[in-house]
This record gives structure tokens, sequence and C-alpha cells, in this order.
């Protein structure tokens, strides 16, 4: 079984990702000592701790990949203003991610 999942920080901030395994995913974003030490903080390590907010399963890592595609194109603006997806999540503290049908 594989995921998509987002993650959430203290200050609101958002990564959305897939995998085939939650709990360790979640372990090593939020492990600030599993990168190697020669190279730069990733983003998920520079800016933990994460908490798993919203996750989805997937029986192929192919659908996983392409629900975390369609569900990041719903999270980055393309002009001005809020993106449904960020909207989404600031409403009353919900968590409301597209619908696999209201994304197409």
């Amino acid at each position: 079984m594989y995921y998509v999942y987002i993650l959430e920080n203290r200050k609101g901030r958002f990564y959305i990702g897939h995998t085939n395994s939650l709990e360790r995913r979640l372990d090593r974003h939020n492990d600030r000592t599993s990168r190697v030490p020669s190279e730069p903080l990733t983003y998920t390590h520079k800016h933990s701790p994460w908490e798993m907010v919203w996750t989805e399963g997937h029986t192929t890592r192919s659908s996983a990949m392409q629900r975390e595609k369609q569900i990041k194109a719903h999270s980055h603006p393309t002009g001005c203003g809020e993106t449904p997806f960020r909207a989404g999540l600031k409403k009353g503290g919900r968590r409301r991610i597209p619908t696999k049908e209201s994304a197409v």
C-alpha cells in the first residue's frame, strides 16, 4: 500500500509527499540527524517538527504519485490570492483536501 500525505508544522507550513510507510517517513522528516552531515538541511529538516494532518491510501506507487501531483497543483498559487487547497485548510481548522473528482 502507498500513501499520499500532508504534513503541517507549528508555523502553519505544509509539505506534501508520498510513501509506502507513513510512520517511517514522518520519523525521517522530523529526524535532523538522518541527513548526510556534509549536505545542507532539507526543507523538512529545516522546518521541523512536523505533524501528519492528512493521508490517503493507494494500491500502486504510480497512483500515489499522480495524486500527490494533483494535490500540489492545487496548493500553489497560479496568480494572485488563495488556492483552493490553502483556503480549505484554513476554514475553521478543517482539513478539506480537493477530492479526486473535483481536482480533475
